[in-house]
């Protein structure tokens, strides 16, 4: 169950992050010279969606029957799968 959460937090922040962002992976610029094509920006991103989104839930001052709790260890989950997902890709 707390895998399911963690995963629709994650899933959440990705489309939240591509409409905060309003960008389409295809039609990012190549990178500057000496840059290394960036493989993980949308992971990047999705980690970025979940920090605001913690920074949110933390600022909230109604704790709504500790979802709020909640909402955050499974951001941190989310957040340490998006890590472990770059350091398989990795391997």
């Amino acid at each position: 169950m707390k895998t399911k959460i963690a995963l629709i937090v994650a899933l959440v922040a990705l489309a939240g992050t591509a409409l905060y962002f309003n960008t389409n992976v295809s039609a990012q610029p190549a990178p500057a010279a000496g840059q290394a094509d960036d493989q993980h920006l949308l992971i990047r991103r999705a980690m970025h969606a979940l920090g605001l989104a913690q920074a949110d839930l933390k600022m909230a001052k109604h704790d709504f029957g500790g979802h709020r709790a909640a909402a955050l260890k499974a951001c941190d989950q989310a957040l340490a799968e998006c890590k472990l997902a770059m350091s398989y890709d990795k391997k």
